[in-house]
C-alpha cells in the first residue's frame, strides 16, 4: 500500500515537470509522456478514487469517448483531451507547498493573538473568524478551514454554530474571486486569455463587494446582548494592554503582511521575467518562492521536513482531484471538437439578445444552478466556454472572467458538494445542507446581483 502511495507521489511529481517543460519547451512528445503519466496515475490512484468523483469521471469520461469516436480524432488528438486541464492540476498538485512558510516563525500564532485581542461580541467574533480565514486561506487554501476550526474551537463556544460556519464559508469565499494559487482564478484564466494581472482588477473589485456585504449582512448582531470573551484571550495569552504590547502587535501585523506581499511579488516577477501566465509559472512559484524564503531565513530543515510531509502526506490525497479534473478537460476538449458545439454555439446567440444585466446573471445562475445538485461548475464553465462564447456574447473578456469567478464562488457557499462545505459539515457535525443553503443562501442571491451589477460596468 505504501509503495503504490509512494509511486502515485512520483508519477504526479513527473507530470508536473512534463507540464512545467512543455511550457517552456513546447514538444510533441511531452504531450505523449504527460498522456502516459496520466494513464498511469489512472491506474495506481482507480482504487481509492471517492465514490462520487468516480460516478462524475466515469460519465465524463464516458461522454468523451464517444464524442471522440464519433469525431474519429487523431492519436495526437486523444492525448491532448487528457491532459487538458493540464494547467489546472499541475495547480492542485502544487499549491499546498505555498503554506510551507507558515511553520518558518509563529505566524498561525500571531494570527490568532491578533484576533483573540479584537474579539469582544458576536460581531466581532464573525469578522475576526472571517479575516483569519482569509489571511490563512491565501496560503493554505482548503486545508486552512480545519486549522482555523483547531485555533478557534474553544472561543467558538461561547457563540452559535451556525455564526461560525458562516463566518468559515464567506471568509473562505473571498479569496476565490482574486488570489492565484485557488482554482477558481485558475479555471478562469484557463478558458480565457488573459494574465492574472488583467483580471485582477475586477477580482478585487468583487472581492471588496462581498467583503462590504459580509460586514452588512451581519450587522444586526451590533445590535444583540452579548457574552464578552475577551477575557478567554486574556487566559490563553495573558496579554497586557500597554505601549509595549500594542508595538509588538504592530510588528506581527507587518510580518504578516510583509509574508502575504513577498508571494504576491514573487509570483508577479516570476510571470514577468518567464513571459508565461500565473496559471502555467504557479507550480514553480510554490516551491521556489517558500525555499527561496528558507535560505533567506535560514529554516531549511523546517523547509525539508514539511516538503517531506507534503510530498507524502497530502499529495497522495489529491489523487481524487487529480482524475476527476481530467475526467473534465477531456470532457471539454472533446466538446471543442465536435459537432455538438454548433449547438451549444445557437443556444447562447438566443441569450446574446438579452439586455446585458440579465444575461450576467444568467450565465451565473447558469453555473450556480446545476451545482447545488452536484455538477461541477468547471464542467459547466468548460461547456460554455467550448461555445466561444467570446463571439457571440456582447460581453467582454473581463466581464466573462468575472461571471466565472462569480459562478465559482457562490457554488462555494451554496453547494451541498463543495468542497468547502463538506469540510465545513464535517469539522462541525452539521449536514452539507444546513452549512450551504441554510446560512447562506440570502448571501448567495444578493452578491450575484450586487456583483452582476459590477461586471455590467466593464
Amino acid at each position: 500500500m505504501v509503495k503504490s502511495k509512494h509511486l502515485v507521489v512520483y508519477a504526479m511529481l513527473i507530470y508536473i515537470i512534463f507540464f512545467l517543460a512543455n511550457a517552456f519547451f513546447p514538444r510533441a512528445v511531452l504531450v505523449s509522456y504527460m498522456a502516459v503519466t496520466v494513464i498511469f496515475i489512472f491506474i495506481l490512484s482507480c482504487k481509492n478514487i471517492r465514490k462520487y468523483n468516480g460516478l462524475i469521471s466515469l460519465a465524463l469520461f464516458s461522454i468523451g469517448v464517444y464524442l471522440l469516436f464519433r469525431r474519429g480524432a487523431s492519436l495526437e488528438q486523444w492525448s491532448m483531451a487528457l491532459i487538458d486541464n493540464k494547467s489546472l492540476i499541475s495547480l492542485i498538485l502544487s499549491v499546498p507547498f505555498l503554506g510551507i512558510p507558515l511553520y518558518y516563525d509563529q505566524y498561525q500564532e500571531d494570527i490568532l493573538e491578533i484576533s483573540m485581542q479584537n474579539i469582544k461580541s458576536p460581531y466581532s467574533f464573525y469578522l475576526v473568524t472571517s479575516a483569519v480565514i482569509i489571511s490563512l486561506g491565501m496560503f493554505l487554501n482548503m486545508a486552512a478551514l480545519p486549522l482555523v476550526n483547531q485555533l478557534m474551537k474553544k472561543t467558538s463556544e461561547s457563540y452559535d454554530d451556525e455564526l461560525f460556519n458562516k463566518a468559515l464559508t464567506r471568509g473562505f469565499s473571498l479569496n476565490l474571486l482574486w488570489s492565484p494559487n485557488f482554482i477558481s482564478v485558475a479555471t478562469a484564466l484557463n478558458y480565457l486569455t488573459l494574465s492574472w494581472l488583467e483580471i485582477l482588477p475586477i477580482g478585487l473589485l468583487l472581492a471588496l463587494l462581498e467583503g462590504v456585504l459580509l460586514l452588512a449582512i451581519e450587522w444586526r448582531l451590533i445590535q444583540t446582548k452579548y457574552r464578552m470573551v475577551s477575557d478567554i484571550g486574556a487566559d490563553i495569552f495573558n496579554t497586557k494592554n500597554n505601549k509595549e504590547s500594542n508595538s509588538a502587535e504592530r510588528k506581527k501585523y507587518f510580518k504578516l503582511m510583509g509574508l502575504i506581499f513577498y508571494f504576491m511579488l514573487f509570483i508577479n516577477v516570476l510571470e514577468k521575467i518567464t513571459g508565461r501566465s500565473v496559471i502555467t509559472i504557479m507550480p514553480l512559484a510554490a516551491i521556489l518562492a517558500p525555499f527561496l524564503l528558507a535560505l533567506f531565513t535560514k529554516k531549511l530543515q523546517v523547509f525539508k521536513d514539511k516538503f517531506k510531509y507534503y510530498l507524502f502526506e497530502v499529495l497522495p490525497e489529491k489523487a481524487n482531484e487529480f482524475i476527476l479534473f481530467t475526467s473534465i478537460g477531456f470532457f471539454g476538449y472533446a466538446l471543442r471538437i465536435c459537432d455538438i458545439n454548433y449547438y451549444l454555439t445557437s443556444i447562447l446567440s438566443q441569450m446574446g439578445n438579452f439586455p446585458q444585466f440579465f444575461l450576467i446573471l444568467l450565465l451565473i445562475l447558469i453555473i450556480v444552478l446545476p451545482s447545488l445538485i452536484g455538477f461541477h461548475p468547471i464542467i459547466t464553465i468548460a461547456t460554455i466556454s467550448a461555445a466561444s462564447p467570446l463571439k457571440i456574447l456582447p460581453l467582454s473578456e473581463i466581464a466573462l472572467g468575472g461571471v466565472y469567478l462569480v459562478g465559482y464562488t457562490v457554488y462555494s457557499l451554496l453547494s451541498p458538494f463543495s468542497a468547502v462545505n463538506l469540510v465545513v459539515s464535517n469539522l462541525s457535525s452539521k449536514t452539507p445542507l444546513q452549512v450551504s443553503l441554510k446560512i447562506n443562501t440570502v448571501f448567495g442571491l444578493l452578491f450575484i446581483i450586487l456583483s452582476s451589477c459590477l461586471i455590467k460596468l466593464f
